[in-house]
């Protein structure tokens, strides 16, 4: 049987994210942002060989995984360890 949409990881992502920030804004510019950033995050999950349900059972550390990835070029340009980001 074909999955739905509905189960697919960014279809959850994306409506858990838009119902929260609609309560918030609905500026048409930020939701698309937050989608286009959610299907980067998705794509990425697949590449990586990760299923929807790995993804939400170890979510932490997939986006911490996530954020290295997207932060380790810029980074390393600007002359700047990853390790500095982290919150104190």
């Amino acid at each position: 049987m074909p999955k739905s949409k509905h189960d697919s990881l960014a279809y959850r992502m994306k409506k858990a994210a838009i119902e929260n920030l609609s309560q918030i804004s609905t500026n048409n510019e930020e939701i698309c942002r937050y989608k286009a950033a959610i299907d980067n995050f998705c794509t990425w999950t697949k590449e990586r060989g990760y299923t929807r349900e790995e993804v939400e059972m170890d979510a932490l550390n997939c986006l911490k995984e996530y954020a290295h990835y997207v932060l380790a070029a810029p980074a390393k340009g600007l002359g700047i360890v990853l390790e500095e980001l982290k919150e104190d």
